[in-house]
């Protein structure tokens, strides 16, 4: 029933609702699905929380938070009343924020060397994440520790390029990547020849 009349009084229920949206946390970029359930209403009015306020007469809606965050969205839900004027009341959010968390990166540099035959280096890349993370090298050959961000790589005979992987437990798996090519020349640097 959208209105009520009772002794003379004309009674129009305004619009209700809820809302909900999915995923409510992630990495920057996030890319967030809003879902609105209402009844009397004629449009919606979404504010993100992030500057970005929508009116449209869908329901449902995609936004994408592009700064590191942490908002309340907001619903308004609009309609014409009888006499022409017109009425927005705020939707219930049952989510609650949304989380916006940094840039994750990971960068080696630098990202080509040469290591000779039985010898070794040092590989520490810059990891940048706000919060736990876990690491895994690929391949693993070579490596003194596949699942540590700093690692020993140790001379195989053969060219490797070898890719880590960071991926932050903190927010449901937002993930960085960089690679170091080894390069292992087929002779000596130093050599000497002998008499003949």
């Amino acid at each position: 029933i959208d209105t009520l009349i009772a002794d003379s009084v004309v009674l129009v229920l305004g619009p209700v609702g809820t809302f909900t949206f999915s995923p409510d946390k992630g990495c920057n970029p996030l890319t967030v699905r809003f879902i609105a359930n209402s009844n009397n209403s004629e449009n919606f009015t979404w504010d993100f929380g992030d500057g970005t306020v929508v009116t449209t007469s869908q329901s449902n809606i995609v936004h994408t938070y592009t700064k590191d965050m942490n908002v309340t969205p907001i619903l308004l839900l609009g309609t014409t009343l009888p006499d022409g004027s017109f009425c927005q009341l705020p939707a219930t959010n049952l989510t609650g924020n949304v989380v916006v968390s940094g840039t994750t990166t990971v960068s080696i540099n630098p990202n080509v060397i040469t290591l000779q035959q039985g010898n070794f280096t040092s590989v520490v890349p810059a990891v940048n994440f706000s919060g736990p993370y876990i690491s895994i090298w690929s391949p693993a050959q070579g490596l003194d520790c596949p699942n540590c961000a700093d690692v020993v790589i140790t001379s195989t005979g053969v060219d490797i390029t070898y890719t880590l992987t960071v991926i932050d437990t903190s927010l449901g798996g937002c993930t960085a990547h960089d690679s170091i090519k080894v390069i292992e020349p087929p002779c000596k640097e130093n050599f000497t020849i002998p008499n003949v």
